[in-house]
């Protein structure tokens, strides 16, 4: 029209048009989008209402904890999914930066200490946690938030896998008492590991336990030469060596049934095998069992221990490792008090071919028989949940931290160390039977009801790591420790004699000799452990003998 002459319009015109057109139809859309979330929340629309085809009539209302990158990519993760069993209603998060923002056209509509208030307003089935590594406080909100709504939060996985692709929407996992423990996990040191194992003979004995067989699954990815597994229960050895044959195909395997208490069976697998790295994990630990069977402890925990290290030494395996526990520092149980006439037994083996060293344990998450499991049966039966007092404590660790703990030592280790992880802060038992509880769904003492039974025999309320004569060093490796003796190792031949004396008499199925015999070993090293809090008083039919043996230093 302006170069034709056909009308009288300024040429500011035409440049206001064009402004105008493009606020029109490009502010228009910013303004639907930026508009959108507001009015979902204000109409009570969701993402369902909006958008009637893209999901399915049972996905379920969810919230995302974090507003962050995490977040994001969650986000976008659930979007993307094949099968959308997600509809997301929005972020919660703390930061004040992320107040009013909205991602994706989602928004961030509360803080934390909304959140109970959010999944009562939106009905929202499921919590999902991207927060890259939340502390222990913060998980605890909002794992007590979800219980009073009957939700299950769930984590969201790690950023990186989620950039490469790597997970899907069902990778999103439930929520671990680790992550309520809130430590930072333990750190191979995977080419000193792998210099460790590669090419060599390994054997494990109580191959199929809880630690033996997760030992088994990290030794297997080393590229073993011959990888030998050794326990007395069938059953479990028979699925551990199952899964090693999907596990890692390549390695040889050899599974063994056999008892360490039995010495024709141990120095057969080690004439056959020749192992070259012995990992000894075979061994007793339910504390109220042992108390009522000092005899098998013995036979187990202690001559188990000296017929597999003694086999070490005499077919020249390069290094033996023994997996001890704390409860054998100031030991108040049978248990324990085996368990520290094995380390006492081992750091004494001669130093030639063989390094011996001992790896001390707290209480493992999730073995089998700990208290973790019997928890998780306790509140399925719908409680109660019982605990033995309201103040004990324990140390815990990870199944992962404990087999890294142990392939560490293995690689730096040198005679008579006795090594422990750095553990943390003991947990209270009753602030972990609360957590179990409410990471199920559920309240304490309302769903579910917490009773007191009292200590059990030979149980302590606090655990220890060092133990007499001991002071604790830097081992070189970030949280790994190693106990040394002040004045180092020495051979002791009266400890033989009296460990000789032991085995004696749990050979001899004698249960009162064999429980005074073991205090006995045990207050001679440790003289500042109090027999006489743990050995029954004597009958009228023993008093007459010589107490002696208690007291022998």
């Amino acid at each position: 029209m302006l170069f034709a002459e056909a009308g009288h319009f300024p040429r500011s015109v035409f440049v206001l048009n064009a402004v105008f057109a493009f606020i029109v139809y490009a502010g228009g859309r910013w303004l639907l989008q930026a508009l959108r979330p507001t009015v979902q929340h204000l109409m009570g629309a969701d993402e369902a209402a909006l958008n009637p085809d893209t999901l399915p009539a049972d996905a379920r209302p969810t919230l995302i904890v974090g507003a962050g990158d995490l977040g994001e990519v969650t986000l976008r993760l659930l979007r993307d999914a094949s099968v959308r069993r997600h509809r997301v209603i929005g972020f919660v998060d703390d930061g004040p930066e992320k107040r009013g923002v909205t991602i994706h056209g989602y928004s961030v509509l509360g803080r934390l200490s909304d959140l109970s208030m959010l999944i009562a307003k939106h009905h929202i089935r499921e919590v999902i946690v991207a927060i890259a590594t939340p502390p222990p406080p913060l998980m605890q909100q909002i794992v007590h938030a979800c219980a009073g709504a009957g939700v299950k939060p769930r984590v969201a996985p790690a950023m990186g896998n989620l950039l490469t692709g790597a997970v899907h929407a069902t990778s999103l996992r439930e929520l671990a008492l680790e992550d309520l423990l809130g430590r930072d996990p333990v750190t191979l040191d995977h080419t000193r590991v792998e210099a460790n194992i590669r090419g060599r003979c390994v054997l494990v004995t109580g191959a199929g336990g809880s630690i033996g067989s997760e030992l088994v699954r990290h030794i297997a990815q080393y590229g073993p030469a011959h990888l030998v597994l050794m326990d007395n229960g069938e059953s479990a050895l028979f699925e551990i060596d199952r899964e090693l044959a999907t596990l890692a195909p390549g390695v040889r395997c050899t599974p063994i049934v056999g008892d360490v208490r039995d010495p024709e069976t141990v120095d057969r697998v080690f004439r056959q095998t020749r192992p070259q790295r012995v990992f000894h994990a075979a061994a007793y630990k339910h504390v109220p069992l042992m108390e009522s069977h000092p005899v098998e402890a013995v036979r187990n925990n202690v001559r188990g221990t000296l017929l597999v290290a003694q086999a070490a030494e005499r077919y020249q395996a390069e290094s033996f490792l023994m997996i001890s526990t704390d409860k054998a520092v100031r030991p108040t149980n049978v248990m324990g008090a085996s368990k520290r006439c094995a380390e006492l037994a081992v750091a004494n083996m001669p130093r030639q071919q063989t390094t011996f060293v001992a790896v001390r344990f707290g209480n493992v998450l999730g073995s089998n028989g700990s208290v973790i499991p019997v928890f998780q049966k306790q509140i399925a039966a719908g409680g109660p949940i019982t605990v033995t007092h309201p103040e004990i404590e324990r140390y815990f660790m990870t199944i992962p931290e404990a087999v890294g703990l142990v392939l560490q030592a293995s690689t730096v280790g040198k005679p008579g160390d006795v090594f422990v992880l750095d553990m943390g802060k003991p947990v209270r038992i009753i602030d972990l039977a609360r957590n179990l509880i409410v990471m199920a769904g559920l309240l304490p003492d309302r769903d579910i009801a917490i009773e007191f039974t009292g200590l059990r025999p030979g149980e302590k309320m606090f655990e220890e790591l060092v133990a007499y004569g001991e002071e604790l060093q830097e081992s070189g490796i970030p949280r790994l420790r190693v106990l040394r003796h002040v004045n180092g190792v020495q051979r002791n031949d009266a400890l033989w004699r009296d460990i000789e004396d032991l085995v004696h008499a749990a050979d001899g199925h004698d249960d009162e000799a064999t429980r005074e015999k073991l205090w006995s070993v045990v207050h001679a090293n440790d003289p500042d452990v109090d027999v006489s809090q743990v050995l029954p008083p004597p009958s009228s039919a023993t008093s007459a003998r010589p107490a002696a043996t208690v007291s022998t230093s």
